[in-house]
């Protein structure tokens, strides 16, 4: 098998399995969900499923890496990014994905979420804010960068689980309303 076809396959393979949990955990708690249940659901062999993860938390947590990912990859592809244009972007993306936080929410997850989104979110904002020593790793504009991004994964939580009764559009105005500080870039800073 050519590699690409391979790397389908494996593509394929962990979406059946990461819908088959999502599933389940429609259905049932998430701690009585076993490997077999998954498996089953996503037809698929437990040799497979093993191949491919070593826990249902790893399931979890590469679909959600791969969805940060895909975020922001979208951002980093805006060229015309502008405070609320960045944090705009989270809103109606995860509002596509409520389901999944919601699932994750239930089942007590987030903290395998939180951690991940963080630290992709603290990547991607080096891009778009200034550091006045131009270090990110161990300052002030670090924690900042921590803050800001720990407070929009809390502020989506809240608002898919309230029912996003707020437009995309307000929740990104309010957000904006509360980034001013000393590290935001003044090339965006609009």
């Amino acid at each position: 098998m050519k590699t690409n076809e391979k790397t389908t396959d494996h593509t394929l393979v962990k979406e059946c399995i990461f819908t088959a949990l999502i599933l389940l955990m429609e259905q049932q708690d998430y701690d009585k969900i076993t490997i077999t249940d998954i498996t089953k659901k996503a037809g698929v062999s437990r040799m497979t499923y093993y191949r491919l993860y070593s826990s249902k938390e790893d399931i979890l947590l590469q679909q959600f890496s791969k969805i940060i990912q895909e975020l922001t990859d979208k951002i980093r592809q805006d060229s015309s990014l502008t405070p609320y244009r960045l944090v705009y972007q989270f809103f109606p993306f995860f509002q596509k994905r409520s389901k999944l936080v919601l699932s994750l929410k239930k089942a007590n997850l987030l903290d395998l979420t939180l951690n991940t989104f963080i630290t992709n979110v603290a990547l991607l904002y080096p891009e778009f804010f200034d550091s006045p020593d131009g270090n990110f790793s161990c300052s002030p504009a670090a924690y900042y960068l921590y803050y800001h991004a720990g407070g929009l994964f809390s502020t989506l939580l809240q608002w898919i689980g309230n029912g996003q009764k707020e437009s995309p559009e307000e929740m990104a105005q309010l957000m904006v309303s509360f980034m001013d500080g000393p590290f935001f870039s003044s090339s965006l800073h609009k």
